[in-house]
């Protein structure tokens, strides 16, 4: 038996423990197909590290992308190189006991590369996997999650909110450009960050520091990276915090990211 093989028995073991020691509601709540249980990976990683057991540990991230065949690809992105295996024997026993499917998975795609963090320079592995099931629902849905394509009818209407309604709307919100820098920010901002930091133009490298998902800081990463939900971390202490909050030396951001 290989190494490889090992880590893929682990990585299905690993789903069999976890649903029966009472993990199980969660994981089947996550989506009612694949796709999207592949998507809310991310989610699950940071609730768990961060919520459930309150370490700060550098998870894995995960990025699907729709294929015109029906089939799903899916990107795997970690800083411990090796341990693909245990995503593919995750997959296909999530996959069987969860959505009742049988997938063939193939590796397309092996690269690493050194990554710039916040925290200093790392290897970063990306791996690729081709998702395939033949199975195929009657609602038009495949088993995987993807709407078959059906011809759309073109739609003429116009977003009816002007740019001082969305900045009201959405007060901590900021807006870049695809050079990551700074082109407008919510007013909520400026009670968290000085003034002059915020200015259009602002390198967005200046004002937050990424903590999720583990990514580059850049306009790329950020867009394949979509759906998923940003952690962002000011540099430096809130203004409207300095001497009542002592203990906490940065504002912590949820963001969900909008392409525009």
């Amino acid at each position: 038996m290989t190494r490889e093989q090992v880590w893929e028995m682990y990585g299905g073991f690993l789903i069999e423990y976890t649903m029966e020691i009472g993990w199980d509601d969660l994981i089947r709540s996550m989506s009612p197909n694949l796709k999207g249980f592949l998507d809310n990976l991310d989610s699950l990683h940071y609730f768990i590290d961060h919520v459930v057991y309150k370490a700060n540990l550098r998870g894995p991230s995960f990025r699907c992308e729709d294929n015109p065949d029906g089939s799903i690809t899916l990107h795997y992105y970690t800083g411990r190189p090796g341990l693909y295996p245990i995503v593919k024997g995750v997959l296909r026993e999530a996959a069987k006991r969860v959505f009742k499917l049988d997938i063939a998975l193939t590796i397309t795609g092996r690269t690493q590369r050194s990554v710039q963090m916040a925290t200093g320079e790392r290897i970063e592995e990306h791996v690729i996997f081709l998702i395939k099931t033949t199975s195929t629902q009657e609602d038009g849905t495949d088993s995987l999650g993807n709407a078959r394509q059906l011809p759309q009818q073109g739609n003429d209407f116009k977003i009816r909110l002007t740019n001082e309604d969305f900045i009201s709307t959405f007060p901590y919100h900021f807006v870049i450009d695809q050079d990551c820098k700074l082109v407008q920010v919510g007013r909520e901002l400026y009670k968290h960050v000085p003034r002059d930091l915020l200015l259009p133009g602002t390198p967005l490298i200046r004002v937050f520091e990424i903590t999720r998902p583990q990514i580059p800081l850049d306009f790329d990463s950020i867009c394949n990276f979509i759906n998923a939900v940003f952690v962002l971390q000011v540099k430096t202490t809130p203004m409207e915090f300095q001497k009542s909050v002592t203990k906490r030396n940065s504002q912590v951001l949820d963001e969900y990211v909008y392409w525009i």
